[in-house]
């Protein structure tokens, strides 16, 4: 999401004045409507930039990890659970791995997060961001 705001970023204006603060219900049910609007724009930039392109390239094992790291940041965590299992036994399987266990981590399964990141970890032993996340939630689970 972060590379399509440029495409979709709206525009504010102005305010001159006084600004009278409208009832709670109003702004409540404005608010909503925005966070609807805001999903619209991500799921049509998602079908645009990830999903169209993989159904004519189910092969562009790249773009499907890119896939997953966004619906990692839209909190869709099913989705980025299930996006990159396909490539569990293709050369990105590490990547992959870690990905799948970051969103389990963000579902708060800790013991499904450590053993993905566990085996992305057995895939690609040098990562240090990979083994201070693995570090951390030993420590998560560690605790009583």
């Amino acid at each position: 999401m972060r590379s399509a705001w440029r495409d979709y970023l709206p525009v504010q204006p102005e305010l001159e004045g006084p600004v009278e603060v409208p009832p709670a219900a109003a702004v409540a049910e404005a608010l909503r409507a925005s966070l609807d609007q805001l999903q619209a724009v991500r799921d049509d930039y998602l079908l645009q930039r990830y999903v169209t392109p993989l159904l004519t390239d189910p092969q562009d094992h790249h773009r499907r990890l890119r896939l997953a790291q966004a619906r990692l940041e839209a909190e869709a965590y099913g989705e980025a659970i299930a996006t990159p299992q396909p490539l569990v036994t293709s050369p990105l399987a590490a990547e992959a791995l870690f990905h799948i266990g970051l969103s389990y981590a963000c579902l708060e399964d800790l013991d499904q997060a450590q053993a993905f990141i566990t085996r992305a970890l057995e895939a690609d032993p040098e990562r240090l961001s990979w083994r201070q996340t693995a570090a951390a939630l030993q420590g998560l689970l560690a605790r009583p």
